[in-house]
Formats: structure tokens, sequence, C-alpha cells
């Protein structure tokens, strides 16, 4: 008979995140290197006689795995928001 546990992701004790600061951002740069994807989040804190001046928040970077694990998980967020909500208007800006 073998020792070894079953693994269960369930099992894991979930992190607290209740000391963390918040931060609201409306604008986002992402980066991807060979190895990782980088998320750059800011947002508009004023503006100046050139436009508007944006202030760095905050940045994470996560492998292409785990951004690939992100993006469907704000897919399925986004998707309940919008069956209980209707739809997000937004325009996708030219590349």
């Amino acid at each position: 008979m073998s020792d070894e546990k079953s693994f269960s992701p369930e099992a894991i004790p979930k992190p607290n995140f209740s000391g963390l600061p918040l931060n609201y951002v409306d604008a986002v740069e992402i980066v991807s290197t060979t190895w990782d994807l980088r998320i750059f989040f800011s947002a508009l804190a004023g503006s100046t006689g050139d436009g508007l001046r944006y202030e760095a928040r905050s940045a994470v970077v996560m492998s292409m795995e785990h951004a690939k694990a992100l993006s469907h998980g704000l897919a399925k967020r986004i998707k309940q928001f919008e069956d209980q909500n209707g739809s997000i208007p937004w325009t996708p800006k030219p590349e």
C-alpha cells in the first residue's frame, strides 16, 4: 500500500489578500518576452500642455502559462458579469 496522497488544488488554503493595497488603473501596457508576459498598470494623473499625464501604479510579470490561465479566468468573469448586467461597451483601438 502506498503512503502517497493525491493532490487536490481545492485543498490549498487561499492567501489572505486583506492587507494588500488596491490600485485603480485605467491604462495598461502589455509586453511579452521569450519567457514571460509583463503587464504595466498606470492611472490618469492629470493633463499638461502636452497632453495627458499617467502615473505608474504597478507591474506584474508572469509565465506565458500563467498568462493564458489569467486570460481564461478574465474571460469567464467578464462573461458572468455581462450575463447578469448586459454587454460592456468597448471599441478596440486600432493597432
